[in-house]
C-alpha cells in the first residue's frame, strides 16, 4: 500500500513540474535595394551568415518553457515581442527588435522562461564591420578586399576580441 502511494505521488509530482516547451518561428524579410549602410540592433544571442539573396532575412527561433499557448501567442502575435522593426532612410536601413529589453513573464502558477535565437542572412556583396554594422563596400574597396567569413556569431555575455574578414573586434 505505501508502494502505490509513494508511485502515485511520485507520477503527481512529476506531472506537475514538467512542462512542455513551445516554439515558434518568426521571419523578417528587409528589401534594401541600393542602400549601402545596415545597422542591428537586436537583444539576444545572434549569428550573421552569408546568402545569396538580395535581401536580409531574419529567423528568430524562439523557445517558451512553462507557458501555456495562449501566453505565448499573446506575446508573439498581439505585443509582438519579438517583431523586428525596420528603419529606412535615404542611406542606411536600422533594423532592432520591438522590445529590446525583454523582462522575464510569469503565470499565477508558473514562471516562464524563453530562449531567443536569430539568425540573419545577409547578401554576399556586404562585408560585416561589427556585431552591429554590414556594410557594401564600394566599387574601390571591392577591388582590394577579400570575401566574408561565412558566419559571425555574436552574444551578449561575448566578452573577448573576435576577427571578422581581417578586423580585429573588441566585445562589449
Amino acid at each position: 500500500m505505501k508502494k502505490a502511494i509513494l508511485s502515485i505521488l511520485t507520477i503527481l509530482i512529476l506531472g506537475t513540474t514538467m512542462s512542455a516547451q513551445i516554439v515558434r518561428n518568426l521571419y523578417h524579410t528587409a528589401k534594401i535595394g541600393e542602400i549601402n549602410d545596415v545597422y542591428f540592433d537586436i537583444p539576444n544571442a545572434y549569428e550573421i551568415k552569408v546568402h545569396g539573396s538580395n535581401n536580409i532575412l531574419i529567423h528568430s527561433k524562439v523557445s517558451i518553457s512553462s507557458c501555456n499557448e495562449n501566453i505565448v501567442n499573446t506575446y508573439t502575435d498581439s505585443l509582438k515581442r519579438y517583431d523586428i522593426i525596420e528603419e529606412v532612410s535615404e542611406t542606411e536601413v536600422k533594423l532592432y527588435a520591438n522590445d529590446k529589453i525583454r523582462k522575464s513573464f510569469s503565470t499565477a502558477a508558473l514562471y516562464c522562461s524563453e530562449d531567443v535565437f536569430t539568425t540573419i542572412y545577409i547578401p554576399e556583396e556586404f562585408n560585416i564591420i561589427d556585431n552591429t554594422f554590414i556594410q557594401r563596400p564600394s566599387e574601390i574597396e571591392e577591388a582590394t578586399s577579400s570575401k566574408n567569413e561565412e558566419f559571425f556569431v555574436y552574444s551578449p555575455s561575448m566578452h573577448k576580441k573576435v576577427t571578422v574578414s581581417g578586423v580585429e573586434l573588441a566585445e562589449k
